[in-house]
C-alpha cells in the first residue's frame, strides 16, 4: 500500500437498501489512496452479494465474510486486516462528503486522533426530508489536558460517543492493542474512544460536518424499546465518570456538566419504560422504577435534577421521596401526550 493510504472499515449487516450509496460515497473520495474493507457480518439479505460485486469492479475493495458476530467483532476484523496508515469507520447506512478523507488528511499532522462535526440527515422514503449541521463548539489543536478541560462541552452533543466522526492513526491503535468489546452491543464506540483519548498526547478538532449520519422517522419515540436501557446507560456513564476521575478532571464545571447530562439520561430511562413497544406490564414497570429511584448513583446525582426545567425538577422530587406510583402516572400520561404529538407531526411529512 502507498504511504498515506486510509483504511475505511464498514461493518455490513442486512443493509441492502443502503450499502450501495454508502460504498459509492467512499469510492468518490477526492483522496484516492484508500482501501475499503467491507466486513459482511453474516447478512441474510443481498448485502454480501452487493459487496462482492463492488469488489470485482474496484481493486481498492476487500470483502471479509464472517458469521454474524455483531459490529464490534466486525470492526475488530477490519482493524486486524487494515494496512493503511490511517483508519476511518463508517456505518453502512450512512454516507460521507467527497472531500471528507482529503480534509482529514490535510489536518492529521502528528496527531493520533481527529474529531469532526457531522450532519444529521432525516430521510423519508429514500429522500432527504431535513438535515442539521452539528458543528463542534471549538476548533484547533489541543493537548490531552486542554481537550479534557472542554470534554463536557463536546460529550452531551455526541461528538465523543461515535467512531464515524473520527480519524485514527493505525499504528497508534495497533501498538496500544485497542479493540472494540464484543460483549457490549450498545455504547461500544464510546468505550473505544475513551481508551483512545486516554492514550493521546494531543487531539485535533476539525471544522465542518462532512459525515452524513442518516436516520428516518422510524427512530422516533414510536419505534424503539430497550429492556436493558437502564443497565446499559449506567455502564456507559459510569465508565465515563470513572474516566474523568482517573484523568483528574471530575470537578467544578466539568463535573456539573456531566452530571446534568447523566440526569437527562435517567429521564430517558423513564421514558423508555413507557415506550409504545414496551413489553413490560404495569407491575414490571413499577419494579424498574423502584430500581432506578433506589440506585445509589441516581440518588448521589439527585441535586442535578433540581437545576433544570420544571418536569425534571418534579421528577427529582418524586425520586427523592420514593414516589413510585406518582412517577408511573407522570410518565404514563406524558408518554401518551408525546405519542399523540409525534403522530400529528408525522402526518405532515
Amino acid at each position: 500500500m502507498p504511504q498515506n493510504t486510509v483504511s475505511v472499515i464498514i461493518p455490513v449487516y442486512n443493509v441492502e437498501a443502503f450499502i450501495e450509496e454508502c460504498i459509492e460515497s467512499v469510492l468518490k473520495q477526492t483522496h484516492p489512496d484508500i482501501e475499503l474493507l467491507l466486513i459482511n457480518d453474516g447478512s441474510t439479505d443481498r448485502s454480501g452479494e452487493i459487496c462482492d460485486r463492488f469488489a470485482k469492479e474496484d481493486n481498492r475493495i476487500r470483502v471479509i465474510h464472517q458469521p454474524n458476530s455483531g459490529p464490534s467483532a466486525a470492526r475488530n476484523n477490519g482493524l486486524q486486516a487494515a494496512t493503511g496508515e490511517y483508519i476511518q469507520f463508517i456505518d453502512a447506512d450512512d454516507t460521507i462528503h467527497p472531500e471528507m478523507i482529503e480534509r482529514f488528511m490535510a489536518s492529521i499532522g502528528s496527531h493520533s486522533l481527529l474529531i469532526s462535526g457531522y450532519c444529521s440527515v432525516l430521510k423519508q422514503n429514500g429522500e432527504i426530508y431535513h438535515s442539521i449541521q452539528n458543528q463542534l463548539p471549538l476548533i484547533g489543536e489541543f493537548s490531552k489536558q486542554e481537550f479534557l478541560a472542554n470534554f463536557t462541552d463536546l460529550y452531551p452533543h455526541f461528538f465523543i460517543h461515535y467512531v464515524w466522526n473520527k480519524f485514527y492513526r493505525t499504528s497508534f491503535i495497533k501498538e496500544a492493542g485497542l479493540q472494540f468489546n464484543p460483549r457490549v452491543d450498545w455504547g461500544e464506540d464510546l468505550l473505544f474512544n475513551l481508551e483512545v483519548i486516554e492514550r493521546c498526547s494531543s487531539i485535533r478538532l476539525v471544522e465542518g460536518g462532512l459525515y452524513n449520519y442518516t436516520h428516518s422517522n422510524t427512530e422516533s419515540i414510536t419505534s424503539q424499546f430497550r429492556e436493558d436501557f437502564f443497565d446499559n446507560m449506567q455502564m456507559m456513564q459510569n465508565m465515563t465518570r470513572d474516566f474523568l476521575k482517573r484523568n483528574g478532571c471530575y470537578h467544578g464545571y466539568i463535573k456539573d456538566n456531566f452530571e446534568r447530562y447523566y440526569t437527562s439520561r435517567v429521564m430517558l430511562v423513564f421514558w423508555n419504560l413507557f415506550h409504545p413497544k414496551s413489553t413490560l406490564m404495569e407491575i414490571e414497570k413499577k419494579q424498574q422504577i423502584t430500581r432506578i429511584v433506589q440506585d445509589d448513583q441516581v440518588k448521589e446525582s439527585l441535586a442535578y435534577f433540581y437545576d433544570a426545567e420544571e418536569d425534571k425538577r418534579l421528577v427529582g422530587n418524586m425520586i427523592h421521596q420514593q414516589m413510585i406510583d406518582q412517577l408511573y402516572d407522570f410518565f404514563a400520561v406524558k408518554s401518551q401526550v408525546r405519542m399523540q404529538q409525534e403522530s400529528k407531526e408525522e402526518k405532515w411529512i
